[in-house]
């Protein structure tokens, strides 16, 4: 299963790197009735769409460019339901952003938190 997922949760770039391994092994570590579970809460869940133009607070969507699993034009979609929110692309990176690109995610969380900081104040 981990060789038919994890090709499309990494960039190109690192299939076969560590990071690629470790995403294997994340996978492998997990059961089948713990993926049974997750693919049926995904299938199952309620859509929230209609929930995202009611947030009113500081909202930093990210996405891996080449993320495959959740791919850049959702999360184009949220930005535009979000009133006032910020969408940030971490690049050469897909699903895994936070394993693949750790520094620019926590640029960007950083960005998020100054940005949050002086949410509701005078600018």
């Amino acid at each position: 299963m981990g060789n038919e997922w994890a090709p499309g949760m990494v960039n190109a770039d690192r299939h076969g790197s560590a990071v690629y391994e470790a995403v294997l092994d994340m996978i492998e570590r997990s059961t089948p009735d713990k993926f049974a579970a997750q693919i049926r809460a995904l299938l199952d869940r309620p859509g929230a769409t209609a929930l995202l133009r009611g947030i009113a607070c500081p909202t930093m969507i990210v996405c891996g460019r080449d993320d495959q699993w959740s791919p850049l034009a959702r999360h184009q979609e949220m930005h535009a339901l979000i009133r006032g929110s910020a969408l940030r692309v971490i690049e050469r990176s897909g699903h895994m952003c936070t394993m693949e690109r750790p520094d620019d995610v926590t640029d960007v969380l950083v960005q998020w938190a100054r940005w949050a900081a002086g949410f509701g104040t005078a600018r």
